[in-house]
């Protein structure tokens, strides 16, 4: 399509050169990744859906409690707390936290505070916790299948 894109053509003329010249054999290739990227992107975006849920500090756990969704995190098993502040793809800051509390069996669980202003809060009272690091990332967060070193 480059040849007839970048002298003009006209649309007929480009679509003459897509059935004359183009190979077979990528047009059906072509087409098939057409309907793959129909019924994956639903799927993507679907998967990526925030729940809202509701954080509570009880006295011996951390609970994450919402609809559909309940988590409880013992305090003597939370290892390490990673806090990245959220930023677009142009590096502006979105004004989100997100967290991940890592458990000692290398579990992770990772939520986005709604309240941008809440997170001095949480780092207040997540710092209180006896044995637990409280670590700040840039650039990218820690992800599930990453391990310390």
């Amino acid at each position: 399509m480059y040849p007839a894109t970048n002298s003009k053509s006209s649309s007929e003329m480009q679509t003459a050169y897509y059935i004359l010249i183009v190979p077979n054999s990528f047009k059906v290739l072509s087409s098939f990744s057409f309907i793959g990227l129909l019924i994956v992107v639903p799927l993507y975006y679907r998967s990526r859906l925030h729940k809202p849920a509701i954080l509570l500090f009880e006295e011996k756990s951390v609970l994450i409690t919402g609809k559909k969704i309940s988590i409880d995190i013992p305090k003597r098993h939370i290892k390490t707390v990673y806090c990245n502040d959220l930023k677009n793809a142009f590096g502006e800051p979105k004004e989100k936290l997100q967290v991940v509390i890592r458990q000692n069996t290398h579990k992770n669980t990772t939520f986005r505070l709604k309240h941008y202003e809440q997170g001095g809060e949480l780092i207040d009272v997540l710092s209180t916790l006896e044995n637990v690091e409280i670590v700040g990332y840039q650039n990218e967060m820690l992800g599930d299948h990453q391990e310390d070193e």
